[in-house]
């Protein structure tokens, strides 16, 4: 009918202006149907350029903590988070800068308070002053400081239990973000 005709007609006026094959523009034809679709990828592509992946962890460089970090980074990864301790970069950057920036470009921070440790107290106060979101963790029966001891901690007694409610935790901070 005429909507054939005049598919036809802007088809060739097209072709005689652009440097696409007849077969081309009909693929891009196809295309539209599918453009929903590509619409919804594109958006969530953008959305993952802007929204941070890289969750902060904060907690004591002593040998005995590294169970607790590899808790941190199992259950980062299961929803879709790569966790950073800036003991674990390797890099020739200064340490209090790269500290620094890894907070300010976090989704969050994840601070175990299990040891009593300056840095972990540094790097916790100045992700506060960012007004980062923190979640707490530490071992049951852990004295917290009187400046801490108001805040929600996930207390865990294995790494299992600490794995269980980071995950809750966790889930629930990616749900709120979408």
């Amino acid at each position: 009918g005429s909507g054939e005709t005049i598919y036809q007609q802007e088809l060739s006026r097209r072709l005689q202006k652009s440097q696409l094959a007849a077969a081309d523009y009909e693929r891009l034809n196809a295309l539209r149907s599918k453009m929903p679709w590509y619409a919804r990828d594109i958006v969530e592509l953008g959305e993952l350029l802007v929204t941070p992946r890289s969750v902060f962890a904060v907690s004591s460089f002593k040998p005995e903590y590294d169970p607790v970090f590899a808790s941190f980074k199992k259950v980062g990864k299961v929803f879709g988070f790569k966790v950073i301790r800036t003991d674990k970069e390797h890099t020739s950057e200064r340490i209090l800068p790269r500290i620094e920036n890894e907070i300010r470009h976090s989704a969050f921070v994840i601070a175990d308070l299990s040891d009593v440790s300056r840095n972990v107290y540094y790097e916790v106060g100045f992700a506060m002053g960012l007004q980062k979101e923190i979640v707490f963790t530490a071992k049951k029966g852990t004295p917290l400081p009187f400046d801490v001891v108001d805040v929600p901690v996930l207390w865990w007694t294995t790494q299992a239990d600490l794995q269980s409610k980071l995950s809750a935790r966790v889930k629930a901070i990616k749900k709120a973000r979408e």
